[in-house]
Parts: structure tokens; C-alpha cells; sequence
């Protein structure tokens, strides 16, 4: 369930922070924003807190993403929904997660390098809390 439904999807106890490794490649172009952030969420509650999560969306800023986004009438599932990388950054923040690695320039040798935002993820993790020292004299 990659978030395309309006309604969350209720994953069974086990899923929940159980999976290194999770990746949506190819999936997060045909999405809107809406279903990009529920999707990032799902990610994040799937997640354990050491894990790592690849995904791809379009990324208009890169020459073949803006030539797609140009010979693109209108969005539709089908088609791409055209994002940048700042407005990805700031889903995977909202949705609890942080950009360990990204893309950092596109590359004509590769379609998905020069058309793509590409990132590796992790979960943001709280610090456990820290009592406070208390002086006992």
C-alpha cells in the first residue's frame, strides 16, 4: 500500500518497526503530495529505528524531469507529479524520517540520475530521556 488511498492503511502489530530496509522506487513520480507524505509516514511506522529507506520521486529542478514535466499536459496517475527536492526534504522531515544520502547532481549517463530526486533515508530518533542529577547533601 504505497499511499495512493486516502485512508490509512492499519498494518498488523508485527509490521511496526520491524523492517530494516524499505524502498519505493519508481512509485513516489506518480503520486501527489498528500499521498508522497502518507506514504512516507507508512515508511517511517514500518521502519526499525536503525533502518534505511530508498525512494525516487521526480524531481523538477533535473533537465529530464523538467523536459518531462514540459511534455506533460496535466497530472494524472499515470503521468509524473512534479516535485522538487526541497519539497521531498520537507515531507520525509514531517513524517519523522531524515536524508542520510541524496543525489547530488544529475547525470545524462543514467535516465533515473537525470530525471529523478533519489534519497536514502533513516528514522529520526528521539534521545531517551535524561533524569535530571539531583545534589543530596
Amino acid at each position: 500500500d504505497a499511499g495512493f488511498s486516502d485512508k490509512p492503511r492499519h498494518y498488523a502489530p508485527q509490521h511496526k518497526h520491524a523492517y530494516d530496509f524499505v524502498y519505493c522506487f519508481d512509485v513516489m513520480v506518480h503520486m501527489d503530495a498528500h499521498a508522497m507524505f502518507r506514504c512516507l509516514k507508512r515508511i517511517r511506522a514500518l521502519l526499525k529505528d536503525e533502518g534505511k529507506a530508498f525512494i525516487s520521486t521526480s524531481n523538477l529542478l533535473a533537465p529530464d524531469g523538467f523536459r518531462r514535466f514540459e511534455a506533460q499536459e496535466k497530472y494524472s496517475v499515470g503521468g509524473f507529479y512534479f516535485v522538487t527536492p526541497e519539497t521531498v526534504r520537507c515531507l520525509v522531515s514531517r513524517a519523522g524520517l531524515r536524508v542520510v544520502r541524496e543525489l547530488s547532481a544529475p547525470d545524462a549517463s543514467n535516465t533515473y540520475y537525470n530525471r529523478d530526486y533519489l534519497a536514502l533515508l533513516a528514522p529520526v530518533v528521539e534521545a531517551p530521556a535524561i533524569a535530571p542529577v539531583v545534589a543530596v547533601s
